[in-house]
């Protein structure tokens, strides 16, 4: 097991996306990676290779797709996720994937995909 604290991997966060405006709120353990840092395809996927190679984590069975839309899949989801909070019905597209969730992963060394029963 290793040593690493929320503060680490906010910090590598910041490092790798820039810093947050002012405005936003603060990150956290409960911090979303797609949805309160707006991060998802392409940067999603560089973000997530960077952090397994930064923090010495074996991917697993890690399963991007699970977590993430490539870019081309978020404007159709975005438009479809709008009809649907219009018409009142709630839709979960992907499994989420909190700071919580990379700081397991950088302490245990591993990451474990619990999503979708897997």
């Amino acid at each position: 097991m290793n040593h690493v604290t929320i503060d680490d991997i906010v910090r590598f966060v910041v490092e790798q996306v820039g810093p947050f405006p002012p405005w936003r709120k603060p990150l956290t353990r409960e911090s979303v990676i797609d949805v309160d840092l707006k991060i998802n395809g392409d940067d999603a996927k560089e973000l997530m290779i960077a952090f397994f190679k930064r923090f010495n984590v074996d991917p697993g069975n890690f399963r991007f797709d699970n977590y993430f839309d490539a870019e081309a899949v978020q404007l159709h989801k975005a438009l479809l996720g709008l009809v649907r909070w219009i018409t009142g019905r709630r839709t979960k597209f992907n499994e989420t994937l909190t700071l919580s969730d990379l700081e397991r992963a950088a302490i245990l060394g591993k990451f474990v995909d619990d999503s979708f029963g897997n």
